[in-house]
């Protein structure tokens, strides 16, 4: 007696395929047609739910445009403000919330709908002999958030404004980001320069995942600082 059971043989006497070749042929034959269909049904329970939900969809891409809009619309007006302590000048956002510094060195401006996201504008007395050695005690100092990651250091020539004239003088521009006491990743663009003994410094900062639309903003805010000299102030 012929003991091969019909797992063993994919074929009988007369040739002809068997029951685990016949399943396997099967599902060679049929595969892209299954997969095709689920695609199809995937494609129409897609489109069903759009239908349905349109003015859901609809109204929160127009909040969220809104949004954005109305917060990036807080930069198109600006003003410039004068350090008479330190000798510097800036531009800043005239609807942002501002504050003064008790001793005169410089500003902090806030978002006022999002706190996350200020300006800082200060001059101080250096200890340092030029801007290598000011941006060195720069980093070092930010270097010491154990989040922070460093992203750019690019050379960002300033302006220093005499009487009857304007020259450049060197400046950075570099960009970093860390994390605060929330755990929130925080992107910073600062903007530091050096001059007779004084160093001068505007950074702008805001969540790391709102950084691109406020990119051009903050170089031109950075961008906007220019020394004074002494003799011109008086």
């Amino acid at each position: 007696m012929n003991t091969k059971t019909l797992y063993e043989s994919t074929e009988n006497e007369k040739g002809e395929n068997t029951f685990p070749s016949q399943i396997i042929d099967w599902i060679k034959n049929n595969s892209n047609s299954s997969f095709n269909w689920l695609i199809t049904i995937l494609a129409i329970s897609a489109i069903v739910t759009v239908i349905t939900n349109y003015k859901k969809i609809y109204d929160l891409g127009m909040k969220v445009f809104f949004k954005k809009e109305k917060f990036n619309k807080l930069f198109t007006s600006t003003e410039r403000e004068s350090n008479p302590r330190f000798g510097f000048s800036f531009l800043y956002p005239d609807l942002w919330d501002r504050f003064v510094s008790d001793n005169g060195d410089g500003n902090t401006f806030v978002h006022p709908n999002d706190d996350k996201t200020r300006i800082f504008a200060w001059g101080s007395y250096s200890l340092e002999s030029d801007l290598n050695s000011t941006l060195k005690k720069t980093l070092e100092y930010v270097s010491r958030n154990k989040k922070y990651k460093l992203i750019k250091n690019v050379e960002s020539g300033k302006y220093i404004r005499g009487e009857n004239s304007r020259s450049q003088i060197e400046g950075v521009r570099i960009e970093y980001s860390y994390k605060d006491d929330n755990r929130v990743r925080i992107f910073v663009m600062q903007s530091i320069t050096y001059y007779e003994g004084k160093e001068f410094s505007i950074m702008c900062q805001t969540k790391f995942k709102g950084k691109n639309e406020l990119t051009e903003d903050f170089l031109k805010i950075t961008g906007s600082l220019l020394v004074i000299e002494e003799t011109y102030i008086s």
